[in-house]
């Protein structure tokens, strides 16, 4: 008998949803580590547009696009992680 594939490679597995779910928290925990974080894959995002074959200015529109994404996402995520007082005035 033959065996089917799955199209499955043979080796490592990406993480599950638990493993992912329980890393993400984490992170989020902490809002300076999350900074940090975002910050570093900020910067590894940067070293495909290297090996890209694309004019410079594609190549600098790449790149400008995710600056303005990180421009926009890392305040925005560093602001909704830090811990804040509850609100006295909401009556909650």
């Amino acid at each position: 008998m033959t065996q089917a594939t799955t199209g499955r490679r043979a080796g490592r597995r990406s993480p599950g949803p638990a493993q992912a779910l329980a890393a993400a928290s984490a992170v989020a925990a902490a809002p300076a580590i999350w900074a940090a974080a975002a910050l570093i894959l900020l910067t590894v995002s940067f070293l495909p547009i290297i090996g890209v074959q694309a004019s410079g200015g594609s190549k600098a529109v790449l790149a400008l696009t995710h600056v303005a994404v990180g421009a926009v996402l890392i305040p925005v995520f560093w602001w909704t992680a830090t811990p804040r007082a509850a609100d006295s005035g909401s009556g909650r």
